[in-house]
């Protein structure tokens, strides 16, 4: 390794030996500059039960961060002349509200722009034994008559979006969503223990979900009524895996800046990411759930990528991380991002 990053690793490694035991649940991290990875390490453990150690092919739930995955494989259609980003729901859902779906557009979903209701709103308590399916979320939503707003006027987080993105991927490509992104992304960029969720069937290496009760001890809370839909949250991979895809997307045009919508004057949101502009350009995203608590960030000028993915809910050490990255001009991603998409994404 290069003696030039030595102080780097060795404060980021401090940080995260103190922050995890070595039988509780813990993270994985992973830090590339310059196109070459110096530093990458698992902390804890992935399963309590097993006492299985979380490794750099511990497969953790990406929650949110899946939404990136979803975006490119819309993407790949859209280029195959499959659909269009101006492509409306009603032209894809004929049983679609007319009212909302003739006005709602991909794009929008692409950049949380569509106010379509919040399917959450509409859990009721009969259906909470059972997790929701992403046609069970469709059902939820097409007959509505209403949006936040204007579709196409404003930011709203939306789960139900990308939900909608991965019904549409299954629409247009005739392929189930695990098909398609299997045959598109998994497979050829060699990410084979990449998976998406089903209930019952098993994943390779998974790092189970944990929370803490109010003596702070850790308990499973691995899953709920709203984790097993697709397009918006229920992709499992790991450090090794990431990096793949993250390789590939360096090589990509950057599609947020074709498809975005402005949070304010130099920050956005577009295709699975949130983009600053203010300074060095940097893409960043997380995904919080149940039992996981994930970040991602790319700075593609300095060919830069830092991952942090953990199998605690809420984890507030990813905080104490963002504070060092704040210290560290070559890691700085230099944007309040790292601490405003938490409520950005609520």
């Amino acid at each position: 390794m290069e003696y030039r990053y030595q102080n780097i690793i060795s404060t980021i490694d401090n940080l995260m030996s103190n922050s995890y035991s070595n039988d509780k649940p813990g993270a994985a991290v992973m830090l590339m500059l310059d196109n070459t990875i110096i530093y990458q390490k698992g902390f804890g453990v992935a399963n309590l039960e097993s006492g299985e150690k979380i490794t750099l092919s511990t497969n953790f739930r990406m929650a949110s961060v899946s939404k990136q995955f979803t975006a490119i494989c819309v993407a790949l259609l859209e280029q195959k002349g499959k659909l269009s980003f101006d492509d409306n729901l009603k032209s894809l859902f004929p049983n679609f509200n007319n009212t909302t779906g003739s006005k709602i557009k991909v794009s929008h979903l692409l950049t949380h722009t569509s106010g379509l209701l919040d399917y959450e709103e509409f859990i009721v308590e009969s259906m909470t034994t059972n997790q929701l399916t992403d046609q069970n979320v469709y059902e939820l939503i097409a007959s509505q008559d209403k949006t936040y707003f204007e579709p196409g006027s404003t930011f709203r987080y939306s789960n139900t979006g990308f939900v909608l993105l991965g019904l549409i991927i299954e629409i247009v490509s005739k392929q189930s969503y695990e098909q398609f992104i299997k045959n598109h992304i998994f497979d050829p960029l060699n990410m084979y223990t990449t998976t998406i969720y089903h209930k019952n069937e098993s994943v390779k290496n998974r790092a189970m979900g944990y929370a803490r009760n109010e003596n702070n001890e850790f308990y499973l809370s691995d899953q709920s009524v709203m984790s097993a839909t697709r397009g918006d949250g229920c992709l499992y991979t790991s450090l090794e895996d990431y990096l793949k895809w993250s390789n590939a997307l360096f090589h990509l045009p950057n599609l947020v800046d074709l498809i975005n919508f402005p949070i304010n004057n130099h920050q956005f949101y577009g295709m699975g990411w949130f983009l600053e502009k203010s300074k060095n350009v940097s893409m960043l995203h997380i995904g919080n759930t149940c039992g996981f608590s994930n970040m991602v960030i790319r700075i593609p000028d300095k060919k830069a990528l830092i991952v942090y993915f953990s199998n605690i809910a809420d984890n507030q050490l990813i905080k104490n991380f963002c504070h060092i990255l704040e210290q560290i001009p070559e890691l700085n991603p230099e944007t309040d991002l790292l601490w405003t998409m938490e409520k950005l994404t609520r």
